[in-house]
């Protein structure tokens, strides 16, 4: 019975490479210019075309649970886990540029959140379970990270929230993390010699992260480097013993493009 509980994930896996999204999607942002376009401005194209594609049928999804009546009482969150950039001599979504890890996150649901009300406040993806138990009136865990963010979107609440962000740790022996707090954002790699590496940006005036201030902003720099260094100590006191893949995991990774 669909009136009951349930829960419905759906992994909208088409803006993912390659960019083939079906008719008319493909030629949607492409037009006569085909031919006159470099290879990154036909893939920005297609994946443009992919997006419009999945926001069409995320409205299709939308749509029937309206039909369904259950609009009123169903949370309904859309969200990623990264963009792609096309930009810094760069395609791909494997740095920690903001095209990748600033992300949309949208909050339905009708009985108990505003319509159209927008949070300006950087918020970040480990809030959402915590927001999600707090509208269903359900404690969090103690050791889960995040916060509720229902104050921010029902009483206007002020908050200074650090985003984190990393490639998968020591991936390839080269490490890649960043923290980003008030408008401000530091980029720390260490390549496979070790060399390392800080870049650091203020978002809010430099969107586009062309000029590096982390050799001028000596204590924005200071700041923003110890709180990183402190979530990088506490992060690997905390992480779990990895285990060797089962040949069902495999499989499951290979079908999604994440192994050949």
């Amino acid at each position: 019975n669909i009136h009951n509980k349930f829960f419905i994930w759906l992994h909208y896996f088409d803006t993912h490479p390659p960019y083939t999204p079906p008719e008319p999607y493909s030629s949607m942002f492409v037009g006569n210019s085909k031919k006159s376009l470099t290879d990154t401005e036909y893939a920005m194209n297609q994946y443009d075309g992919e997006i419009r594609f999945v926001d069409e049928y995320i409205g299709v999804l939308l749509k029937k649970i309206e039909e369904l009546n259950l609009d009123k009482n169903t949370i309904i969150v859309i969200t990623a886990d990264h963009g792609v950039s096309f930009e810094h001599n760069y395609v791909g979504h494997g740095e920690l540029y903001e095209q990748i890890i600033n992300v949309p996150l949208i909050i339905k649901c009708k009985s108990i959140l505003p319509e159209s009300k927008k949070v300006s406040q950087q918020v970040r993806s480990i809030d959402i379970a915590p927001t999600i138990l707090a509208m269903l009136h359900i404690p969090k865990d103690k050791h889960m990270q995040g916060v509720n963010l229902l104050p921010l979107i029902l009483e206007n609440k002020n908050r200074s929230l650090e985003a984190f962000t990393e490639n998968p740790r020591k991936y390839k022996n080269i490490i890649k993390e960043c923290i980003s707090k008030d408008g401000w954002k530091l980029i720390f790699e260490k390549n496979e010699n070790g060399v390392e590496n800080y870049k650091m940006y203020n978002i809010n005036r430099d969107p586009e992260e062309s000029t590096n201030l982390a050799g001028t902003e000596i204590e924005k720099f200071k700041f923003l480097k110890r709180r990183l260094t402190i979530w990088h100590k506490q992060t690997l006191e905390s992480n779990l013993e990895l285990q060797p893949l089962t040949e069902e995991n495999k499989a499951v990774f290979k079908s999604l493009g994440y192994l050949q």
